[in-house]
């Protein structure tokens, strides 16, 4: 929380809060909520409740946390961040880039030797909220195999959603056991990781934690989506929602992910982040989630 004072002009009023505003949003600031407090002969005083938007500070805690188990590296260094599962295809990734115009060629050809006499991984992610723009016009001018993801924040506010009605009942567990989350996980692997292999590991240590909630979707008596949430200090992230092919395009997904922002909500959460493909877009857009731009996902190889 903090105060803002500007005089009582209702005009100069006006143009002070637009302007005040402008400046937060320009700081990936969003204003949530204000109202006036109190008043005298020549101010106003008004409070403004601000939450940030989409922060990547909730994946950097969950990467943390994995970079913990044997095998497995978290590391920050003067030019990027990243976490490295030797075991696993998930997750192995380069975030946090601190290149700058001056030295981002060097960086960047550092990374592709390093990948194959390091085994550092060399999937890149950006980050809206922070990274210079013409630091990523320079890498993608590298030609580098890419894709792009969206930024996105919920802040929890969904009363008037509608969910849709689904033909059958689909019954979402809460997993509790090694069986429930050995199907998650082929699931994962089929649908989101070209049929390449997650470490079993790792995920039966989050399960463990008090702060990861797995959730598997059943058509039937058939297991057939997933969805994951973790809760951070400041905010809550939803990860690895996917669908059986065949059972797509029945509001299984939407269900999937809407029920990890039930359990945000149900945490005292502010906000729940998600890094969305353009296959998940619009449904996480329907849930109201907001987007607050552009993920880039670079393959630094030569």
């Amino acid at each position: 929380m903090f105060f803002l004072i500007i005089s009582t002009s209702l005009v100069e009023i006006k143009i002070s809060l637009i302007n005040q505003i402008k400046s937060l949003n320009k700081q990936k600031i969003s204003v949530k909520l204000f109202f006036i407090i109190c008043r005298n002969n020549s101010f106003l005083k008004i409070k403004l409740k601000l939450i940030k938007v989409y922060t990547q500070d909730n994946i950097e805690e969950l990467f943390k946390l994995i970079g913990k188990l044997p095998e497995h590296k978290f590391a920050c260094t003067k030019n990027y961040d990243f976490i490295s599962a030797s075991s696993s295809i998930w997750p192995n990734l380069l975030f946090n880039f601190k290149g700058a115009l001056v030295n981002v060629e060097k960086i960047l050809d550092d990374i592709e030797s390093l990948d194959n006499d390091l085994k550092l991984p060399n999937l890149l992610m950006t980050n809206p909220a922070k990274d210079n723009s013409l630091v990523i016009d320079r890498i993608k001018l590298r030609n580098y195999i890419s894709s792009r993801w969206s930024a996105m924040t919920h802040f929890l506010n969904f009363d008037d959603i509608k969910l849709p009605i689904l033909k059958i009942h689909l019954k979402i567990k809460l997993i509790d056991n090694k069986n429930d989350l050995l199907k998650w996980l082929e699931i994962v692997e089929i649908e989101l990781m070209g049929k390449k292999k997650l470490d079993y590991n790792i995920f039966n240590y989050l399960l463990k934690e008090k702060k990861c909630y797995f959730y598997l979707g059943f058509w039937g008596m058939l297991p057939v989506a997933t969805s994951f949430l973790f809760k951070g200090k400041t905010s809550a992230g939803v990860y690895l929602v996917s669908t059986l092919k065949t059972y797509r395009k029945k509001g299984i997904g939407k269900n999937m992910t809407f029920i990890c922002l039930k359990k945000a909500k149900e945490l005292k959460c502010k906000k729940v982040d998600i890094q969305a493909t353009d296959f998940g877009f619009q449904i996480y857009k329907s849930l109201g989630f907001i987007n607050y731009g552009d993920i880039n996902v670079f393959r630094i190889q030569k």
